[in-house]
C-alpha cells in the first residue's frame, strides 16, 4: 500500500506535501503527458491518443495485481479525474486498468 507524495512550490521557497491513500479496490494514477513527438521525430500536433500511460501512486488494500510505481495503460475515459489541492489525480478501480507494462 503506497502513498502519493506531491510537492507544490509556493513562492519558490516553501514546499508543501499532499499525501493521499487509495482505499479498497481503488488505484491512484498520475497520467503521463501526451507525447508531441513520435519515435521517428515527427511532430504530432492535435493528435488524440486513445490509450494513456500513467504511473501508479497509491493502491487500496483490496488491489492485488498492481503495485505502487507500476506503469499502466488506461482507456481515455477510465476512472475519475479529481483535483486534490491543486493537483490532478486519476482515481479508478483495478478492473479499469488495461495493461501493466513490465520492464
Amino acid at each position: 500500500m503506497g502513498e502519493i507524495v506531491v510537492k507544490k512550490l509556493k513562492n519558490k521557497k516553501k514546499v508543501n506535501k499532499t499525501e493521499v491513500q487509495a482505499l479498497g479496490e481503488y488505484v491512484i494514477v498520475n497520467k503521463a503527458p501526451p507525447e508531441d513527438i513520435s519515435a521517428g521525430g515527427i511532430i504530432l500536433e492535435g493528435v488524440s491518443q486513445e490509450i494513456h500511460e500513467g504511473t501508479v501512486k497509491s493502491v487500496g488494500k483490496d488491489v492485488t495485481e498492481i503495485e505502487v510505481g507500476d506503469t499502466v495503460l488506461l482507456p481515455p475515459m477510465a476512472g475519475r479525474v479529481v483535483n486534490i489541492r491543486g493537483y490532478e489525480a486519476h482515481i479508478l478501480t483495478q478492473s479499469e486498468v488495461m495493461v501493466k507494462i513490465l520492464d
